[in-house]
C-alpha cells in the first residue's frame, strides 16, 4: 500500500514540474516587450520620413504644374509676382511667385533662352504649410 501511494506522489510531483511557471512567463513577456520597443521606434521614424518625402514630391509636382501654366500662357502677358493657397485636395499647400526682370545684355545664356529680348526669371515656391517642406522651380519668359 505504501508503495502505491509513493508511486502516486511521484506522479503528482512530476506533473507539477511540467510547463512554465507564472514568473517565467512574465519574464519572457517582459523581455520580448523590451526588445520590440526599438523596432517600433525605427518603424515609426521610417513612416514619418516617407510622409515628409511624399509632401516634398507633391510640392515639386505642384511647382511644375504652375510652371506649365506660365509656359502655356500668352506670350505677351508678363508674369506677375504674388502668392496664393491651393484649395481642395492640396489645401495644405501654398505657392508664391517671384518675378525678376532681366535685361537682354546681362547674361549670354539668358539671351539665348529668350531670343535676344529681355526676360523675366520666374521662381515658384510651393510649400506644405504643416511641415514647412518646400520645392522651388524656375522658368524664364520673354518680356515684351
Amino acid at each position: 500500500m505504501f508503495l502505491r501511494f509513493w508511486h502516486l506522489k511521484k506522479k503528482i510531483e512530476l506533473k507539477s514540474e511540467e510547463g512554465f511557471s507564472l514568473i517565467e512567463t512574465i519574464m519572457a513577456i517582459a523581455i520580448v516587450s523590451i526588445s520590440v520597443i526599438p523596432l517600433f521606434l525605427v518603424l515609426s521614424s521610417l513612416v514619418q520620413d516617407a510622409a515628409i518625402n511624399e509632401f516634398g514630391e507633391v510640392a515639386a509636382g505642384l511647382a511644375e504644374q504652375e510652371i506649365e501654366k506660365i509656359i502655356a500662357g500668352r506670350f505677351d502677358e508678363p508674369a506677375t509676382a504674388g502668392a496664393a493657397a491651393y484649395t481642395g485636395t492640396y489645401s495644405d499647400y501654398t505657392y508664391a511667385f517671384t518675378v525678376t526682370d532681366i535685361g537682354a545684355g546681362n547674361d549670354s545664356a539668358l539671351n539665348t533662352n529668350c531670343g535676344g529680348s529681355t526676360c523675366q526669371s520666374i521662381d515658384i515656391t510651393v510649400t506644405h504649410t504643416p511641415t514647412g517642406m518646400a520645392a522651388t522651380a524656375r522658368t524664364y519668359k520673354a518680356s515684351v
